[in-house]
């Protein structure tokens, strides 16, 4: 009996999760995506015949039930679906076309449906007459391609040779566009501040009232449709702010050194009527408010967000009776580091993997399928449960995220071991041609305040430098509240037995651990890595050059020399030696051992020896390494009670490892 292989794609997806201005836009943004999936997915498996492979999911799946809301009454979170649906047709159940477009019919009226249930709701803020304008904006946003081949779904060899045409096929198709002219737009107005291109449908100013407040619209915020849909969606309450994921770590010190002052600051709040959170996690009930309220620049804005009148003056005595004198002022209890990580975690060559196991026929992709659904399942408990973190999107091989800074480190590691342990056991049985993907992560950090697609992008581009680099790896770029960034990455270790060079078997939180126990020993100051900084600029100021005036990583060219002597190189190398001695020489730990035990730079990770360019590369890595490394000791510090503010006392024949700084 002849089958047809059938791949339903529904997009935009990373536009549509980008157009986000605050977390309930991404986390509800990347909600909708994975609905409409969803949707698209249950009318395939409810089609007799056919055979859902990815995801792996039957008929009477509950995974396929309806999701209003990212989580349930009882705090679970809905099953994501992907936006590439892959499933098996037998010909008996239907012709394939009629599938395809039963799907897509379902997929786009559950998106319209959904966002005529959600924009009516929050009518008040809406400009009236506009029912026509809506529709188009909601009917037209998606764009969903549905492919189909005949396929022996017996035969392993048709099946992945079928597969791999349509994929060749879907990239064709996915490059093609029909832009249709706006046929129902007024003209002439403001559009959306999300998006650029749809128009606004919000009333005009002025905007006053509980409904504006609720959904969080600035006074010249502009929403279109498909972005009102974003901010209204889902209940308020469970949106959890950036500055309290940033700001969990301190929040938690401060209840156990100053329990009735976080108390009294959480009652008053309550008083005033601000937007609670409302999620069961408990690293967060402490203060269940946004967290930018503990940040003295944020009273009056946060004041004037929530409608407080009087806002000047209210927000100055509230905050120091209640936040100022009770906890910041404490001398024991450090100022807030006001920073949090976004955790970016993507497989690599998936694809080759997914070829690979296509010999074996589909029963293999559906299992595979079912582990990458588990991985999703065990990324959110590592980010929501194990450490401080909320997760915006997990599904299959991607995980996207925020952490505190503090703990980020270990939950990358944990994002990494988990999807490594799930995967090698379920390509234990299969061929040994078949390729172990990987998980590069990128953790992107800046301040708590920062718009939310800056905080994004940091992720984003943490993660590329991490594919960029070989794949396999950690990358983390620090991005400071003044503009300036340092990158770095290191592989993450290799199993045992694995023909790798040493290196690439210590893990890069180890390195990172390590880095910080030398910066926060005080063996090097943070001064003397800038000496180092500037001494390296003066030693080879045509091999050192920075990239953007913002990122101030280190890139080393490898043409820069080439029309000079071995002779020169060499004096340049002994020169570049000596003065990276003499300066980590004059450090306090240096002068206080005298001359002859001076600090040497191999017990800090800087190994001297090499040729000038080599040299030139190891100081530029170990520079923004420990860069990076004083930032996480200063937030460590800020959650550390008196006693334990020193990570710990480093052996002085302790070394580590510098990693690697790309291109």
């Amino acid at each position: 009996m002849t089958s047809h292989l059938l791949m339903l794609a529904i997009g935009p997806v990373q536009t549509f999760i980008a157009q986000a201005r605050r977390i309930r836009d991404l986390w509800f943004g990347s909600h909708i995506l994975s609905e409409v999936s969803r949707a698209a997915a249950r009318s395939l498996a409810n089609a007799s015949n056919t055979t859902l492979i990815f995801p792996a999911l039957d008929r009477d799946a509950t995974e396929l039930e309806e999701w209003d809301q990212p989580y349930d009454e009882d705090g679970k979170p809905a099953y994501s679906v992907a936006n590439k649906i892959l499933a098996l047709v037998d010909d008996s159940g239907g012709d394939c076309r009629t599938i395809a477009h039963s799907a897509s019919a379902c997929a786009r009226e559950r998106f319209v449906r959904w966002g005529r249930e959600i924009l009516g709701k929050h009518a008040d803020v809406v400009t009236s007459g506009m029912d026509a304008s809506i529709e188009e904006q909601l009917s037209t946003l998606l764009e969903i391609h549905a492919l189909w081949v005949p396929c022996n779904g017996s035969d392993p060899a048709a099946y992945r040779r079928q597969r791999k045409k349509l994929e060749i096929e879907f990239l064709a198709r996915k490059n093609l566009h029909a832009f249709a002219p706006w046929r129902a737009q007024r003209g002439g107005v403001q559009k959306s501040s999300l998006d650029g291109s749809r128009e606004s449908i919000l009333r005009k100013p002025p905007r006053q009232g509980n409904h504006w407040r609720r959904l969080r619209i600035g006074p010249g915020e502009q929403l279109d449709a498909v972005g009102l849909l974003k901010r209204g969606g889902g209940r308020p309450e469970q949106f959890v702010p950036i500055p309290t994921i940033g700001l969990a770590p301190w929040i938690e010190r401060a209840q156990k050194v100053a329990p009735t002052g976080l108390e009294s600051l959480s009652q008053q709040c309550r008083k005033l009527g601000f937007s609670p959170i409302k999620r069961e996690q408990k690293w967060w009930n402490a203060l269940p408010y946004d967290a930018q309220i503990l940040l003295p620049e944020r009273w009056q804005p946060y004041f004037e967000d929530q409608g407080i009148d009087n806002p000047a003056q209210r927000s100055v005595e509230f905050g120091r009776k209640y936040i100022q004198t009770p906890l910041l002022n404490r001398c024991d209890l450090a100022k807030p580091y006001p920073y949090v990580a976004c955790i970016v975690a993507d497989g690599d060559r998936m694809g080759h993997t997914i070829d690979g196991l296509a010999g074996s026929g589909w029963p293999a992709h559906r299992a595979f399928s079912s582990k990458l659904s588990q991985f999703a399942t065990e990324a959110r408990q590592i980010i929501e449960e194990e450490h401080r973190g909320v997760v915006v999107y997990a599904g299959g091989d991607d995980v996207l995220g925020f952490v505190c800074v503090q703990e980020a480190l270990e939950c990358a590691e944990r994002l990494q071991t988990s999807f490594d342990g799930l995967v090698r056991a379920a390509l234990a049985d299969v061929a040994s041609s078949v390729s172990v993907p990987t998980l590069s992560v990128g953790i992107g950090i800046g301040h708590v305040l920062q718009s939310l697609g800056i905080l994004l992008d940091l992720g984003r581009q943490a993660e590329n430098v991490a594919k960029r680099a070989g794949r396999n790896r950690l990358a983390i770029i620090v991005e400071k509240h003044s503009g300036r960034r340092r990158r770095w990455t290191s592989p993450w270790p290799q199993p045992e037995g694995a023909d790798t060079p040493a290196p690439t078997r210590e893990s890069p939180v180890h390195i990172m651990r390590e880095a910080m126990r030398v910066v926060d020993s005080g063996l090097v100051s943070r001064k003397k890595i800038h000496e180092l900084n500037t001494l390296l600029r003066t030693a080879s100021p045509a091999m050192y050059r920075s990239g953007d005036t913002h990122d101030q990583t280190p890139v080393i060219s490898d043409k820069s020399t080439s029309g000079e002597s071995t002779s020169e190189r060499r004096r340049q190398a002994d020169f570049l030696c000596h003065e990276t001695r003499r300066t980590l020489s004059r450090t306090g730990v240096g002068l206080a051992m005298g001359p002859a035990r001076a600090l040497d730079p191999a017990k800090v990770g800087l190994q001297l020896d090499g040729p000038f360019e080599s040299m030139c590369a190891t100081i530029a890595r170990w520079i923004n390494l420990m860069l990076i490394a004083n930032e996480l000791a200063r937030a460590a510090r800020s959650v550390a009670s008196p006693v334990d503010s020193g990570l710990a006392q480093t052996d002085s024949s302790a070394t580590i490892i510098a990693g690697e700084v790309t291109r």
